[in-house]
């Protein structure tokens, strides 16, 4: 007869929170209005740094959405026609950036009223930590990159 390990055994898989050297996590969403953002990608804990980066940036288009931002502000509709994606998706990604911090919002009280965007000072340091990835696509696969706005 074969016997199976509970989980507290001591063959057991490491949970990934001990494997970042944290404490075990609950997996509790915290309620609304208790320090958490309902717009905010985090609808899990995250164990480590690395965990809580790919979250932020979890999306088709974040990334995109932070390189286009990179260099000034824009306006939504510049964004729209610079990354080509629809607007639902592009109002839903900027809204969960400006829920992590990461996007800044700036409506003018002037008619037409004008809404641009642009990386926070937190937005601008998770792009420079973008660039090396961006230059290891650059490398690896050369067929497929884009210039990145800045770069030599």
């Amino acid at each position: 007869m074969l016997s199976i390990p509970s989980q507290h055994s001591a063959t057991a898989r490491p949970s990934r929170a001990r494997l970042c050297g944290i404490p075990e996590l609950t997996g509790r969403v915290p309620p609304a209005g208790r320090g958490v953002n309902e717009l905010s990608v985090r609808v899990r804990p995250t164990h480590c740094g690395l965990d809580a980066a790919i979250e932020v940036i979890s999306g088709k288009w974040k990334v995109v959405i932070l390189w286009a931002l990179s260099d000034r502000h824009r306006r939504f509709g510049e964004l729209r026609r610079l990354i080509g994606v629809s607007e639902k998706v592009l109002f839903q990604h900027l809204r969960e950036l400006e829920a992590d911090g990461i996007v800044r919002r700036e409506a003018s009280e002037d008619l037409p009223m004008r809404v641009e965007y642009s990386l926070t000072d937190r937005g601008q340091a998770l792009n420079h930590a973008l660039k090396p990835l961006g230059a290891w696509g650059r490398e690896y696969l050369p067929d497929r990159a884009v210039p990145v706005p800045g770069d030599s």
